[in-house]
């Protein structure tokens, strides 16, 4: 963690020499900006002594990117859970479960210049911290010792420093804030001055010890630039230990820091609907047998499963797949129809046995049911899991869900089979409970999607978007429009909000006559309306953006509910616009598409 003389423009204001680490600056003999100047933190040092450095050229000295600020709520800076310090070669500090990396001295250090307030990172209930680096040893009473002397040989050496009016304050006496400050006088005694250059350079690995009241951890940054840690003593109950695997096995790394919000009510009704279906999956199989007077050895059910599902399940699986652009418009509702045509596909196969004289019949309908069922849930997944991803952690998203249907899959198979030896090994019995099963399933998915807060434009949220700013000139964020959605009839909603459908034809939508006079209007819009039916057609350019598509349905509710000219429409669109944009993208809502399914557009 250092600045060379290849940068002269970020040299702070009393610049060490060039390949030397940096260690804290003297005690500033003038008040510290902020709210509050006679409260003096490591953070508000650190940050006055590189006051003129710009925060892009800092950014760039950790670790090239890794040190970053997040972003919340709007107008408030939130902590970042990935930042590291270094002694040689940056290293790519890896979250492992939910390690928390900013308890640590060093991360402290690298930390400081990436705060907006002056506090820094929360140094949870740590009160014993040992920092060994490259051989050299310390603990928090060695620093007390050590750190009085040091200041007072600069204090005697620095005519400023003799008048500081602020020495004795409170942050002299803080371990922490002690421990690093030596961090960094070791850090720098460390690298050997720049005029005797090293002929090699050994890396250093950095490695220290978090002590809590209950659990002892060894961490150790290794050259090669990866974290390891060590439970030194775990006097935790063991429940408690229980409870922290099970969260980093099942939930992602960093949780719930590293999730948007109703991911854990996502996962809660995931695991339901997978218990469900799988306990549904026990009896309508045992039907299946019962029905085709087949015992289960290894040539029949082959046969079986070749007819059955690699047969009538890949047919259902190629036409589904003609949906595709219909499900990147409506994923959680295309979700919701996957589950309903995986249940009715199993409840055609439960009641098989009724009628065996039509059991191919039966079957195979079932399973072509069951393969549209399987490409839409899975072509509706990316999305979803997308919604919740928050510092780009798809793939550990992904990978955290399917451990859970993993676990509540096998969990429901037993069920099943101890139902199936119960209370359905009558007919009657199967009708009854796998009616039940099938409704917890369906309830669990519809929940599971109304959970997801995904915030890509298209019609049903537009037209929700719309009506509020209209309304109340507020824009709701996806996790507020999430609950509002309807995911069986979403047309209920647009019709409700300025009846605007999009993606009708354009010779359907008006005649040409009108088209003319339209584009005469708003040239340069790249959309046209029409108001010649009860409701207002939208239709849009090829390359419209979601902005394009915001545009023309603002200019149809304003006049559709003030009942204005649309010249008169258009430009009061042109005044509210850059609000409705503004306040979007505060939201965390993508305005650069617009996701209309597989509706029509046009091209001149």
């Amino acid at each position: 963690m250092w600045l060379t003389s290849s940068f002269p423009e970020c040299l702070p204001k009393s610049p060490p020499q060039a390949r030397h680490l940096l260690s804290l600056p003297l005690l500033p003999h003038h008040p510290l900006p902020g709210k509050n100047a006679s409260h003096i933190t490591a953070i508000s040092w650190i940050k006055d002594y590189f006051a003129d450095v710009t925060p892009f050229v800092i950014q760039s000295h950790f670790s090239k990117g890794l040190v970053k600020m997040e972003c919340h709520e709007e107008g408030k800076q939130g902590q970042t859970k990935r930042f590291c310090s270094t002694c040689s070669e940056p290293p790519k500090v890896p979250l492992k479960g939910n390690l928390i990396v900013h308890n640590s001295v060093n991360a402290l250090v690298a930390a400081t210049l990436c705060y907006d307030y002056d506090e820094g990172p929360k140094m949870g209930k740590d009160e014993l911290i040992s920092l060994r680096s490259g051989g050299v040893e310390s603990n928090i009473n060695n620093d007390r010792k050590s750190l009085p002397q040091l200041r007072k040989h600069k204090r005697q050496s620095s005519p400023a420093a003799k008048s500081n009016p602020v020495a004795g304050c409170r942050w002299q006496k803080n371990p922490i804030f002690l421990n690093a400050m030596n961090f960094l006088e070791k850090l720098r005694l460390l690298k050997k001055e720049a005029g005797n250059p090293s002929p090699e350079v050994v890396p250093v690995s950095v490695s220290w010890t978090e002590t809590s009241d209950t659990v002892s951890r060894h961490f150790e940054f290794h050259p090669d630039g990866q974290l390891s840690v060590k439970v030194l003593n775990d006097s935790r109950p063991v429940i408690h230990k229980i409870s922290e695997s099970l969260v980093n096995t099942f939930l992602p790394s960093g949780y719930p820091y590293s999730v948007n919000e109703g991911y854990l009510r996502y996962t809660q009704f995931r695991a339901l609907q997978h218990f469900s279906s799988a306990a549904l999956s026990v009896l309508s199989t045992q039907s299946l047998l019962y029905a085709a007077g087949l015992r289960p050895t290894p040539a029949q059910a082959t046969a079986a499963s070749w007819i059955l599902k690699d047969g009538m399940q890949h047919v259902g699986k190629l036409i589904c797949s003609n949906l595709g652009a219909r499900m990147d418009s409506e994923p959680k509702r295309w979700r919701v129809v996957a589950d309903m045509l995986y249940d009715f596909g199993t409840g055609l196969e439960v009641l098989s046995p009724l009628c065996p004289q039509l059991f191919l019949e039966m079957a195979g309908l079932g399973n072509f049911a069951k393969g549209m069922a399987m490409v839409a849930a899975r072509a509706t997944r990316l999305p979803i899991y997308s919604s919740f991803a928050k510092e780009g952690n798809l793939s550990d998203l992904y990978a955290k869900g399917e451990a859970i249907s993993t676990v509540f899959n096998v969990l429901g198979l037993g069920a099943g089979i101890q139902l199936v030896s119960t209370v359905c090994s009558s007919m009657q019995g199967k009708m009854v409970v796998g009616s039940f099963l099938s409704l917890i399933h369906i309830y669990s998915t519809y929940e599971e999607m109304l959970a997801a807060p995904i915030n890509t434009l298209n019609p049903q949220r537009t037209a929700m978007i719309i009506e509020d700013f209209i309304k109340t000139g507020k824009v709701s964020s996806p996790a507020d429009l999430r609950y509002k959605e309807d995911l069986v009839f979403p047309g209920r909603v647009i019709k409700e909000a300025e009846n605007v459908k999009v993606g009708r034809d354009l010779h359907k939508a008006m005649k040409p006559s009108r088209l003319k006079k339209v584009k005469e209007i708003f040239p340069d819009e790249k959309f046209v309306l029409s108001f010649e039916n009860r409701w207002t057609d939208m239709v849009l350019e090829q390359n419209a953006s979601g902005e394009d598509a915001l545009r023309g349905w603002l200019v149809a509710a304003y006049a559709n509910q003030e009942a204005e000219k649309l010249e008169d429409a258009y430009e009061k669109m042109n005044v509210m616009m850059p609000e409705l944009v503004s306040q979007l993208k505060a939201k965390g809502w993508h305005t650069d598409r617009f996701l209309d399914g597989t509706g029509s557009r046009y091209g001149f």
